[in-house]
């Protein structure tokens, strides 16, 4: 799976809910979230993919290529770090079902 580097941000999910963003607005790529951001990726609609390392929003935010990409974060290290709209990575499984 494909290294994200870290930007050396915390975001937390209160400073999101309070700032009225949308979530891509609010995240960069590279940016660590706090426990009750990955909760909001996990709880926010089933989610598309769910593994030790890659945690996807449910519900597709575009289409490239044919193929649905998701809000994503990425596990490195001890720190889930969000990864952008991406496609599921190799060698994980979505669940999403069109």
């Amino acid at each position: 799976m494909q290294s994200i580097k870290e930007t050396g941000k915390l975001k937390i999910h209160e400073n999101w809910v309070g700032s009225k963003k949308d979530l891509s607005e609010f995240l960069d790529i590279g940016d660590a979230v706090d426990d009750e951001m990955v909760d909001y990726f996990i709880g926010v609609l089933p989610p598309a993919c769910m593994s030790g390392i890659c945690i996807q929003i449910g519900e597709p935010h575009d289409h490239k290529d044919g193929k649905p990409t998701f809000a994503t974060l990425i596990r490195q290290g001890k720190n889930w770090i969000y990864a952008g709209n991406i496609h599921t990575p190799d060698n994980e499984k979505c669940f999403y079902l069109e």
